[in-house]
């Protein structure tokens, strides 16, 4: 043992500076020696252990707390996707078995409704989606958007019609007799569908997987093509591929308001060119 070693290895720690309890709080009442000697090579790695010790214990039941209200809040959301959609199928079925009471558009309305009750029950993530920031230029890039998809439906109607004549015959090109007093409305309904299917849906899906962005988006549009299942196939199908499409504009703006646009546009050219 070296001088240096020795010297401080008979340390008498005074009485003032409170030995036995530096000891007691550091070694526990057993290990308090007797008349407060102690080396301080004995103790010093004790309370540096022991105070590591609290601080991992601290960080760990916090992390803990917080993995765990991560986990709740995930069940619950699932729970409740699950649970909606679940209750929907039965609606439909009961909608089917009566022959289809009341019209394929009043059963959108009441689904939209009956929507607004998930918010009770799952936690809207924090988002921006709802943010004013930049809002000419995410408004003008849905405005170029719509006026794109609306061309394509043109062209695509058009191609029908040289194909098959007799597609459409009984309608002109565009009828615009097809619009109503609701359409007016349907700009709200488009905000709130995109506003369950972004804040909702998407971020949610999110939360819970942290290390992938299409599958988020890839179900959260099968979620809503499979709740249009009253209105055919068709439209199942083309609500996923539009959804999707959508879903790509949110995540690079992450705002709901260029989405709404084309969303809104895209449905009304849908309606007016007979494809619904």
């Amino acid at each position: 043992m070296s001088l240096w070693q020795r010297k401080f290895d008979t340390i008498n720690l005074p009485q003032s500076f409170g030995s036995e309890v530096f000891c007691s709080l550091t070694l526990g009442e057993n290990d308090v020696p007797k008349g407060g000697r102690k080396s301080l090579f004995y103790i010093f790695p004790r309370f540096v252990s022991k105070i590591i010790s609290v601080i991992l214990t601290d960080k760990l039941q916090k992390l803990y707390i917080i993995l765990d209200r991560q986990r709740r809040s995930s069940v619950r959301f699932l729970l409740s996707v699950i649970v909606f959609l679940s209750l929907w199928v039965f609606v439909y079925s009961v909608w089917i078995t009566l022959g289809c009471p009341i019209s394929p558009v009043f059963l959108t309305n009441l689904l939209l409704v009956l929507s607004g009750f998930l918010l009770i029950f799952i936690p809207v993530p924090k988002s921006k989606c709802l943010s004013a920031e930049s809002l000419g230029k995410k408004l003008l890039e849905g405005v170029l958007l719509a006026l794109c998809g609306v061309l394509f439906l043109c062209a695509v109607k058009a191609v029908i019609i040289a194909v098959n004549p007799s597609a459409f015959s009984d309608r002109p090109f565009f009828d615009f007799s097809r619009l109503t007093l609701w359409d007016a409305f349907y700009a709200v309904s488009v905000v709130w569908q995109e506003f369950i299917a972004r804040a909702v849906l998407y971020e949610g899906l999110s939360k819970i997987m942290k290390r992938s962005r299409a599958l988020p988006l890839i179900i959260s549009s099968l979620y809503f093509g499979a709740v249009h299942v009253h209105l055919g196939l068709v439209y199942m199908l083309g609500a996923v591929a539009l959804l999707s499409l959508f879903g790509l504009i949110y995540i690079k703006q992450r705002s709901i308001w260029g989405v709404c646009v084309p969303h809104y546009v895209l449905g009304l050219a849908l309606l007016i060119l007979g494809f619904v």
